[in-house]
């Protein structure tokens, strides 16, 4: 089997003899021991690719890119990606690309990484029309929701041609892409970090603003929800890039929806597992701010609501701010929600019998707590 190795200097370390950049050298590669077949990707479902062509093995992959930087996608070219920052003591602005289709002509990838390599084509073709693109990003969304599939687009450059998307002057277009960020960055670390210096979290926050469509709000808060949680470099500078005061600018003039979203995020900050020892935020001064702001007065006011999530996110947020809030004159609704819940006395449902023992422990805070 032929395998193709691109190298690039000038990312290498300098005591390393090196080819020119773009340099593609092809060596032969001896099959594994016993004879079986090589696999690309993570795991072996990604299926055998010993087919007498020239391929990549996933590790290769990883070989060849994790020490080449994007600056951008340029034409049709997709921008090669690192995945961990160079060994150089100086920092290297070398940006390398190579053509989709000579990418197509050079390798074999595994079945799925063909399918969003064509989907990334379109995306960076130029006459690309809005329903292609949005077709191609629903597309990928499905996909890099797998954590390899995520992983291996992020390595083809995919996700920060992704992230460029989001200042589109199509809100469908934006939307869209915020989808695939968060379907690529949930529960994967690896694409956290990646999208992170892809500087989506300062694209991502002026979407957020009262004024955009609930529906770029809505998909922009599900990918910032997506990329924070579990890490702590994104929560912190979600947190030090004013995200905690944007999400809670006119809040009366956003959705209830919106509202419940927002609130579900504000209660991952707050329950972030070692926030303080991770970050440099201080959950005293976060709980402060959160006054500041007024979410004291706004998390209650979805007690009166007909939708029985968006009552639940109320309280589970009233409990994790209680300590600087004053609830005492929503006593009364409080009563009214325990006694609703407690008139099924055979309750089986968890997650009902959770929001009841959560009513009853704010019931009893406020009237054991002189405020």
């Amino acid at each position: 089997t032929i395998f193709i190795r691109l190298c690039v200097a000038k990312l290498m370390k300098e005591d390393m003899d090196t080819e020119p950049d773009g340099t593609i050298q092809v060596s032969d590669t001896q099959s594994d021991e016993d004879g079986a077949p090589r696999f690309y990707g993570h795991s072996d479902r990604r299926g055998a690719i010993n087919k007498a062509t020239k391929l990549f093995t996933r590790d290769e992959l990883s070989e060849m890119l994790r020490k080449l930087k994007d600056d951008g996608p340029k034409g049709d070219h997709i921008p090669l990606l690192s995945g961990e920052p160079s060994s150089s003591s100086e920092s290297t602005n070398t940006v390398t690309s190579i053509p989709i289709e000579e990418i197509r002509q050079l390798v074999t990838f595994h079945s799925e990484v063909q399918l969003m390599l064509q989907y990334l084509q379109v995306l960076m073709d130029p006459d690309s029309n809005t329903e292609d693109l949005i077709k191609a990003l629903d597309e990928l969304e499905y996909y890099v929701h797998q954590i390899d599939n995520a992983r291996d687009f992020d390595l083809l450059g995919g996700l920060a041609v992704v992230v460029r998307f989001l200042n589109y002057t199509n809100t469908d277009v934006q939307c869209a892409a915020a989808h695939v960020l968060g379907a690529a960055t949930q529960g994967n670390p690896e694409v956290q970090k990646q999208v992170l210096t892809y500087q989506a979290i300062p694209i991502l926050l002026p979407l957020l603003s009262s004024s955009k469509p609930e529906i770029l709000q809505r998909r922009v808060l599900y990918a910032l929800g997506s990329l924070l949680r579990g890490h702590p470099s994104s929560v912190e500078e979600f947190i030090t890039r004013g995200g905690i005061e944007i999400v809670s600018e006119e809040i009366e003039k956003r959705s209830e929806i919106v509202i419940v979203k927002i609130m579900t995020l504000i209660t991952d900050l707050l329950t972030f597992e070692g926030l303080e020892e991770k970050t440099n935020i201080s959950l005293s001064d976060l709980l402060s701010q959160l006054s500041d702001l007024g979410w004291c007065y706004y998390t209650p006011q979805l007690l009166n609501s007909e939708m029985q999530n968006s009552i639940d996110k109320s309280l589970i947020l009233m409990e994790k701010i209680i300590n600087v809030c004053d609830f005492s004159k929503h006593l009364s609704i409080l009563d009214s929600i325990h006694k609703k819940l407690n008139i099924d006395q055979n309750i089986t449902d968890e997650d009902t019998l959770q929001i009841l023992k959560l009513v009853h422990r704010l019931i009893y805070r406020l009237k054991t707590t002189k405020h």
